[in-house]
């Protein structure tokens, strides 16, 4: 099971998208969505087809770099920012652009950004706790936030626990699912899908 594909799925589910097509800007379901770690753009690609307005993090230039050249052909009408920072700033430009309690995805990525010379930076538990939460915050009725955790490396296990003790937090307003890979083990990448709903 590819874990990326069955985000999109579900958040393509969630706004009724047909993911077969390419919708204009006018008939986009997805207003406002963040990919809160764009690494080499593939969510980010994902969310411009279907969305209105996008906000991409990433700490590193060569991510932003890397996502920008991804999307520059193919933004589809959708008005993207890119923001070289990390994720635990979500609250604060969402609150500059006023747009709180309108966001309808958040997509995270987590660990370290592939094929890259600096595979030491990795995403922290500490840092991805503090985006998660802020992300609820923002979210809009019926919002979704999918967090892609990568366990197999250094960090990566505390980190996934570390989110996951931060949803069981949460109240009756929040639906959690998780989805793991084929043939899991300890190390394999988990999928954990968080929608509002009220």
């Amino acid at each position: 099971m590819n874990l990326t594909q069955l985000a999109h799925d579900l958040i393509s589910e969630n706004f009724n998208i047909d993911s077969s097509s390419q919708s204009n800007n006018v008939s986009k379901k997805i207003t406002y969505a963040i990919d809160a770690t764009c690494g080499n753009g593939n969510d980010s690609l994902f969310l411009a087809e279907h969305s209105k307005y996008l906000l991409c993090f990433d700490i590193q230039a060569e991510a932003t770099k890397r996502t920008q050249a991804l999307l520059a052909p193919e933004s589809l009408g959708c008005s993207i920012e890119y923001l070289e920072m990390g994720h635990e700033n979500i609250l604060e430009q969402v609150t500059a652009r006023q747009i709180n309690s309108q966001i309808d995805v958040v997509m995270f990525n987590l660990g370290f950004l592939p094929k890259s010379d600096h595979q030491h930076i990795t995403t922290s538990q500490t840092s991805t706790v503090q985006a998660l939460q802020q992300s609820m915050q923002c979210l809009s009725n019926n919002g979704v936030i999918s967090l892609l955790c990568y366990r197999g490396h250094d960090g990566g296990a505390e980190e996934f626990d570390a989110v996951n003790a931060s949803l069981k937090q949460t109240g009756d307003d929040w639906q959690i699912q998780q989805f793991d890979s084929a043939k899991a083990t300890d190390t394999t990448p988990v999928l954990l899908f968080v929608k509002r709903t009220a």
